[in-house]
């Protein structure tokens, strides 16, 4: 009788989703091109995979390197023009977020901003600029948390906006802060 033949399963690349050149929005990393997709070695084990090597825009001394075909960080295409367009159109009518437990604020942020969605981000801005301008207006401080997560939104959001809509970052700034302290 021959020796045992033992077959080892060949492990199936993942198919990337995303291409070399192509801009994407990858966690609270906000916008960044695809700049190369690399097979390097896993920490902590014998194995190899496929990575994005990603360059957050504005950015040039940064990279970041992303497993394909994982999903523990959202990564996704960068918005359309048209829906950049109705969202920079709509501001007035999108509703500000509610926030039923002052216990949870910061969980609400923190999940709005890994969720990668413009709209919540815009929802989130403009909460969060209203609600600074009435503390403002009633004497009060600014909560550190409310300014930080303020920041993170306004990064994302202005940065894909700017990018997709091909205007400069400061002029969407100021559409969307205007719009949403217009009743003030």
């Amino acid at each position: 009788m021959a020796g045992n033949i033992i077959i080892k399963k060949r492990k199936q690349k993942v198919k990337p989703d995303f291409d070399i050149g192509e801009l994407v929005v990858y966690g609270n990393s906000g916008v960044c091109k695809v700049s190369d997709i690399v097979c390097m070695p896993t920490p902590g084990s014998n194995e190899e995979k496929d990575y994005y090597k990603l360059e957050p825009v504005g950015n040039n001394k940064s990279q970041i390197y992303a497993v394909v075909g994982q999903d523990k960080v959202m990564m996704r295409s960068i918005i359309t023009k048209e829906l950049a367009q109705e969202l920079m159109d709509s501001v007035e009518e999108i509703e500000e977020l509610e926030v039923e437990n002052e216990k949870f604020r910061e969980d609400t942020y923190k999940k709005i901003i890994q969720s990668g969605d413009c709209r919540e981000w815009f929802r989130m801005v403009k909460t969060l600029t209203r609600r600074n301008h009435e503390r403002v207006e009633q004497g009060r401080k600014v909560t550190s948390t409310d300014e930080r997560y303020l920041r993170e939104a306004q990064h994302s959001l202005f940065t894909e906006l700017s990018i997709v809509l091909d205007r400069d970052i400061s002029e969407i700034s100021e559409i969307i802060i205007d719009s949403c302290t217009e009743e003030f």
